[in-house]
């Protein structure tokens, strides 16, 4: 059974997701950044089966090491190029013949190759459709992503930051004054609802998401000017 979602795919309460991937070990934008920055340990053996050439459109990676489970999901070669309707029709082809032995028993799919990929949605959700319409004891959501809906993290992260001053921003984080104010006025305007829409914040760069999402994993007290001056 499919079922279609406007909203977060990280929101998902399937058993995995599909991360869609090039072939040269980077993850640096979108759901496959998101998804390298929640799940360390997946980038990392990705990145160790690009580097052996062990990873091709065609060849999937499972990743079972995390909740929910990653199926990385090539659609380019290189992340410069475009994604290729072939490159999903023979992922998809696999991943019909392999769900069952690798125990899926539910799953969440992106529109794969669209947005970032290039790839017409319509032809993206009609290829999708023709390949996993007919599977058996498997639940399969597709997400069309919503800039609108947020997820677990963002919720948690925003409750953390809620009453920050730009100097607890800096201390807490570790990014610059500019980064600050960008990301400070962001969360007050509600002009990002989500992780994935961190990513768009001017001056939040790729060290700066790290730092946010370690930050969020930090239980420890928070470092804020009240707390300095007491």
């Amino acid at each position: 059974m499919i079922k279609e979602i406007k909203g977060n795919i990280f929101n998902s309460k399937c058993q995995a997701l599909v991360n869609t991937v090039n072939c040269v070990g980077v993850m640096g934008k979108g759901i496959a950044l998101e998804c390298k920055l929640r799940f360390p340990g997946m980038f990392e053996k990705y990145k160790e089966f690009c580097d052996t050439k062990k990873i091709r459109p065609g060849i999937l990676q499972l990743w079972k090491n995390s909740k929910p489970w990653v199926l990385n999901f090539p659609t380019k070669m290189h992340w410069k190029d475009p994604s290729k309707i072939e490159y999903l029709k023979s992922g998809l082809e696999k991943f019909k013949y392999e769900y069952q032995d690798k125990k899926i028993t539910s799953i969440a799919f992106p529109l794969l190759g669209a947005s970032l990929g290039g790839l017409p949605e319509d032809l993206v959700k009609k290829t999708m459709i023709n390949y996993l319409g007919e599977l058996k004891n498997i639940e399969i959501e597709i997400y069309e992503y919503d800039f609108n809906s947020n997820d677990d993290l963002f919720e948690k992260f925003r409750s953390k930051v809620l009453n920050f001053s730009i100097d607890d921003y800096k201390k807490n984080l570790g990014i610059n004054s500019k980064a600050a104010d960008f990301l400070k006025k962001a969360i007050e305007n509600k002009q990002v609802h989500s992780m994935l829409g961190i990513q768009d914040v001017p001056q939040v760069g790729s060290k700066a998401l790290i730092n946010i999402h370690n930050f969020i994993r930090d239980e420890k007290s928070i470092v804020t000017q009240k707390t300095l001056d007491f």
